[in-house]
């Protein structure tokens, strides 16, 4: 027993050790850890040579792809891997805008990274694209590259370009801010006006304008609750059948107080204290001046080309509104005559 002496060995990598020593260095190398992965898809285990010879090969491969040519946008401050999207980015009016903003006109540089900094500048690259879209102006054409010189001149061209007419637009209050958020899904957000989420994605706003064209959606979804999405931008009051009763006018709003401590009625009348009185009694003439909106001129365009009323589906949303606002009506109704009963002031004060 006293000739036989103990052997290290390592099952794994199948090699044998003279000493303990020499066997826990062996677990901590990579060697040993490429044969552990290796044993788990169940492979036969590598020889120390076959490992060095393919961690050769694999860093002689990284050394040559680790320099890499790309093109540098110095105004921007944007690196692209292609000359088709350097292009592509030269074209946008983002990059028009600051090279006319700071006068610069210089050629492309030419910049040398590395393959993972590449990756995670495009990375960054594609995310900048998302969030910093550029909206369109109130003056370009949602759905095409047209740009005219004003909102009614641009409005004129995609009704009779594209057949676009804003939905509803004789109860319209907004006209500007609701093109200016169109342009702004359009532009930034890179969606189809009719589609919105619900349809497929799209990455520049050439390609969401293309499907607008192709698939007819040169419109505005606007059905259902969709049309709740643009109900900042509209004000139907006048719709409603009641609008203008002398008999409803005392329940169209609570009390309320402005910002010269005047009580403003329901009716809309307001009450001021008699101390200001001298001031309430001046008869001050108002210099109106008249002209027509813009939204007057938009839908007499509208009308010289053939457009028609609301249809049904908006008629039935106005009046889901007009049940509602009667409902409140009927509450404040009986509010009010519940306190009506008494005709005249008496102190609440027991004899």
């Amino acid at each position: 027993m006293s000739g036989v002496h103990s052997v290290y060995t390592c099952i794994t990598c199948q090699v044998a050790f003279d000493g303990p020593e020499l066997q826990r260095s062996h677990y901590k190398t990579d060697w040993h850890r490429y044969n552990l992965k290796r044993k788990v898809v169940e492979l036969p285990p590598v020889t120390a040579e076959t490992f060095k010879e393919r961690v050769l090969a694999l860093k002689m491969e990284e050394s040559l792809s680790v320099e890499e040519k790309h093109l540098y946008c110095t105004p921007c401050r944007k690196t692209f891997s292609s000359d088709k999207s350097f292009e592509s980015h030269q074209r946008s009016q983002k990059h028009k805008s600051i090279v006319k903003k700071n006068g610069e006109t210089s050629p492309p540089k030419v910049k040398t990274t590395s393959k993972s900094e590449t990756e995670i500048k495009e990375e960054e690259e594609d995310m900048e694209e998302v969030e910093d879209g550029e909206p369109l102006t109130v003056t370009e054409c949602l759905f095409c590259p047209h740009c005219e010189e004003d909102m009614e001149s641009n409005l004129d061209h995609m009704s009779r370009a594209h057949g676009f007419f804003i939905p509803d637009i004789e109860y319209l209050t907004d006209l500007k801010g609701l093109i200016e958020y169109l342009g702004e899904k359009v532009g930034s957000g890179n969606l189809c006006l009719y589609c919105n989420e619900r349809g497929k994605m799209f990455f520049t706003v050439e390609a969401v304008q293309h499907h607008m064209i192709d698939k007819c959606h040169c419109k505005i979804f606007f059905e259902g609750d969709a049309a709740l999405e643009y109900a900042e931008f509209y004000d139907y009051t006048k719709s409603y059948p009641d609008e203008g009763s002398p008999d409803d006018d005392v329940v169209q709003s609570g009390l309320t107080v402005n910002d010269d401590l005047e009580l403003v009625l329901p009716s809309g009348a307001m009450l001021g204290h008699r101390y200001l009185k001298n001031h309430y009694k001046q008869r001050v003439p108002l210099m109106v001046t008249r002209k027509p909106s813009l939204v007057s001129k938009v839908v007499a365009n509208y009308r010289s080309i053939g457009w028609k009323e609301s249809s049904d589906a908006l008629k039935r949303q106005r009046d889901v509104a007009w049940a509602s606002k009667m409902a409140q009506q009927r509450k404040m109704k009986l509010s009010v005559k519940a306190n009506s009963f008494q005709k005249h002031f008496r102190p609440q004060v027991v004899f």
